[in-house]
C-alpha cells in the first residue's frame, strides 16, 4: 500500500484565510425597526433583518463574509480579518461578539448512538 500524499498547495495560498477567524456578533435591535400593526414574530424578524442589513453595509466588504443568517434570533455568523473583527467589536450595532467554535456536549454520540464520555450506562 503507497502512502497517501497531501495535496500540494503554493506557500502563499490561503495565507489571507490563516489570518481569518469566525465569529458570532449580537445585533443590537432598535424598536424604531419594528412595522406597526405587525405580530411579535413578525416585528422581531423584522427587526433582526434591518439591524443585520445596517451592520453589513456599515462593515468593510473584504474583512467581513456572512457565513449565517438567523431569520428569529439577533445573531449573525461571520468570517473575519483582524480588520474586520476590530470593525465589529468598534461597531455601536452589535451587543457582543464571540468565537465561533466547536464545543462537545457531555453525553453526545459520535455516530454510533451511544453516549460518549466516562460514566456512560452500557
Amino acid at each position: 500500500m503507497s502512502p497517501v500524499e497531501p495535496p500540494r498547495v503554493s506557500p502563499t495560498a490561503g495565507a489571507r484565510d490563516a489570518s481569518r477567524m469566525r465569529v458570532i456578533a449580537k445585533l443590537r435591535l432598535d424598536p424604531a425597526d419594528a412595522p406597526a400593526g405587525e405580530t411579535d414574530a413578525a416585528a422581531k424578524a423584522a427587526q433582526i433583518v434591518a439591524a443585520r442589513d445596517r451592520l453589513l453595509a456599515s462593515l468593510p466588504p473584504a474583512e467581513v463574509r456572512l457565513t449565517r443568517a438567523f431569520a428569529s434570533i439577533p445573531f449573525v455568523a461571520l468570517e473575519v480579518s483582524p480588520a474586520g473583527l476590530a470593525a465589529l467589536r468598534a461597531s455601536p450595532l452589535v451587543s457582543g461578539v464571540e468565537e465561533d467554535r466547536v464545543e462537545s456536549i457531555q453525553g453526545a454520540t459520535e455516530g454510533t448512538g451511544e453516549p460518549t464520555g466516562t460514566g456512560s450506562p452500557r
